[in-house]
């Protein structure tokens, strides 16, 4: 049986609504990329000069009233400079004493409005 106009349209109308669709899901997702990258936040971390407690693979410094630490592993250059993605500073090897202490702090905002923590980001053993 020959197609009439009425069932050419409603096809045509079919194709016609499914190309609408497919263009609204690509606009949502560009904008909602925009969105996402014009939101992005950095993370910047300071260096820090401190006196810290040494402990068995753990440290503790505070920093303008606030406390920063790292244990069991963290980024760390060594004395020649290589840098070591994990692992034990070996500059942080005796135990039970307070040293001066070259680390990357950072503070990380909480899930929680208004909440932030501190975190090491690495620790340098080069002796500047």
């Amino acid at each position: 049986m020959p197609a009439t106009g009425s069932s050419r349209a409603e096809r045509r109308s079919v194709r016609q609504r499914r190309v609408m669709v497919a263009c609204a899901i690509a606009v949502a997702g560009l904008i909602g990329y925009g969105w996402g990258a014009s939101t992005a936040k950095t993370v910047t971390t300071s260096t820090y000069v401190t006196t810290a407690y040494v402990g068995d693979h753990i440290f503790s410094a505070t920093v303008d009233g606030a406390g920063f630490g790292a244990a069991t592993s963290v980024s760390w250059y060594d004395a020649a400079g290589s840098f070591h993605e994990r692992g034990w500073p070996e500059c942080l090897s005796t135990i039970g004493v307070q040293q001066t202490v070259v680390f990357g702090g950072m503070w990380v905002t909480g899930a929680d409005p208004g909440t932030a923590m501190t975190q090491v980001a690495w620790v340098d053993c080069r002796g500047r």
